[in-house]
C-alpha cells in the first residue's frame, strides 16, 4: 500500500518465488497486481536474489526483477512494457523464517516508452523497497 501525489492511493500485490540453486543464488519468479485511481496492470517475470552477506539475524541481498507488464485499464495508457528493476535491501529476522525486508531500488526501462506523468517522462526510478521474505 502506499500514497502517490500523482495517482493517489496505491495497492499492490507482488508474491514472488525462489529456489537456492547454490548458496547465496536463488532463483525464480514473480506476479504482480497493481492498482490506481487512473490505471491497473498485471505484471511477472523472472527473479534473482544473490546474498551479499548473511548471518542467522541479518541478511544484505541483491534483488534483480524483469518485470514484463500487461495493462488491464486503460488499454491505451502509454508506459513502458517491460523493466529492470534492481533492489539493494536487508533481511532483518522477525520471528522464525520470517524477515522484514528493506532497501532502494534502481527502474530502468527496457523499450522505448516511457512512464509519462503529466507531462513529466521518466524511463528510470530510484525508490524505496519495503517487504517480507519468508524463508523455507
Amino acid at each position: 500500500m502506499g500514497y502517490s501525489s500523482t495517482r493517489g492511493l496505491i495497492a499492490s500485490v507482488n508474491p514472488s518465488v525462489q529456489y537456492f540453486v547454490l548458496p547465496k543464488l536463488s532463483l525464480g519468479g514473480f506476479i504482480q497486481y497493481y492498482t490506481s485511481r487512473d490505471f491497473k496492470y498485471v505484471s511477472a517475470g523472472p527473479s534473482a536474489t544473490f546474498f551479499i552477506y548473511s548471518s542467522s539475524n541479518y541478511a544484505l541481498v541483491l534483488n534483480q526483477k524483469i518485470r514484463f507488464r500487461e495493462y488491464i485499464e486503460p488499454d491505451d495508457f502509454a508506459a513502458s512494457k517491460s523493466t529492470t528493476i534492481t533492489i539493494l535491501a536487508a533481511d532483518w529476522r522477525m520471528s522464525g523464517p520470517l524477515s522484514l525486508r528493506v532497501g532502494v531500488g534502481y527502474l530502468k526501462s527496457l523499450d522505448d516508452e516511457v512512464l509519462n506523468y503529466y507531462d513529466n517522462k521518466k524511463d528510470e526510478w530510484i525508490l524505496p523497497a519495503i517487504g517480507f521474505a519468508y524463508y523455507l
